[in-house]
């Protein structure tokens, strides 16, 4: 699929990994750290169920953010790894999407890519 045929933010068309989505990111979303652990948990099962969700991928790359900044992380370097490989791996399946901008800003700021953090949040 070429990127013209993509709309932006076009869900997915498995609806096992859609609910996955929308389960994961309610979890995300009330902050705490059991649910945010339940949140990415299911995030990672809808991208198993369809790899080129690209907003699932960026809201894995928001949980991680959530991680550090509340400092549940137990491995520091390495959740900021994981969250920037999924906020590229999101921005590489769609360019356009603000969240996964978004969330690459936020990483990059914690990660002291000052730089990166504006260009991805003025993107």
């Amino acid at each position: 699929m070429s990127e013209q045929e993509r709309s932006l933010h076009k869900p997915t068309d498995n609806l096992g990994a859609r609910d996955r989505f929308q389960r994961g990111v309610a979890c995300l979303w009330r902050q705490d750290r059991a649910d945010n652990e339940e949140g990415m948990k299911l995030l990672r099962q809808a991208i198993a169920l369809d790899a080129e969700f690209g907003r699932a991928h960026g809201y894995l790359a928001f949980g991680d953010c959530l991680l550090l900044f509340y400092e549940r992380a137990d491995n520091r370097a390495e959740v900021l790894s994981r969250g920037i490989k999924a906020a590229n791996r999101a921005l590489a399946i769609d360019r356009r999407d603000y969240f996964a901008h978004h969330a690459a800003g936020r990483l990059c700021t914690l990660s002291g890519d000052h730089r990166g953090a504006v260009r991805a949040l003025e993107t």
